[in-house]
């Protein structure tokens, strides 16, 4: 089946790209979104958009990576895919903060959160970045409440990925607090 391609090529190109072959893995992703749009399944276009920006993410390619994560979004919200839609949100605050545009990953991270059609992951992955920024603000007790929020998001998913992420803000309030010993 072309969708079944389509998300294997995708998935090909994001690995090649996290793993440094970024030229290689764009031209991938690249070319299973072109697949993926032909097949007229909205499911797997979603996929391969957000499977796209992810790579030129690992690419270094962020404003890229920022402006397909939109068009991932629009394409999601446009067809009501709401998981998809807010999976996108996500990975697209997380290089906003990345990149620095701190507002602009406030209030992404603001949808997130208050998309009805949010779940858990997401929500987890919108208070992991704030709890990153606000740490990094030196606001302590809210960037405490964000880690909370993201513990409680996660409780049920065992996420590796928050848990890894959230050792970042930890260690920056035990820098700010003078505890560097309990991050580790």
């Amino acid at each position: 089946e072309r969708g079944l391609l389509a998300r294997a090529v995708a998935l090909q190109g994001y690995i090649r790209s996290f793993r440094g072959d970024s030229e290689a893995g764009v031209e991938l992703a690249r070319e299973a979104v072109a697949m993926a749009l032909e097949t007229n399944d909205v499911t797997v276009t979603a996929e391969t958009y957000r499977h796209l920006a992810g790579t030129m993410e690992y690419a270094s390619k962020f404003r890229q990576s920022i402006d397909v994560y939109e068009t991932a979004y629009q394409f999601c919200s446009t067809n009501k895919l709401d998981y998809q839609e807010t999976q996108c949100l996500g990975c697209m605050s997380w290089v906003l903060m990345r990149l620095g545009d701190w507002k602009r990953c406030f209030e992404t991270c603001r949808e997130i959160i208050e998309h009805p059609g949010s779940e858990a992951n997401s929500k987890a992955t919108a208070n992991s970045v704030l709890a990153v920024i606000r740490s990094y603000r030196g606001e302590i007790k809210t960037a405490r409440k964000h880690l909370a929020l993201t513990a409680q998001y996660t409780s049920g998913i065992n996420s590796t990925i928050h848990k890894l992420i959230n050792k970042w803000p930890e260690a920056l309030i035990a820098q700010v607090e003078n505890d560097t010993g309990n991050t580790l």
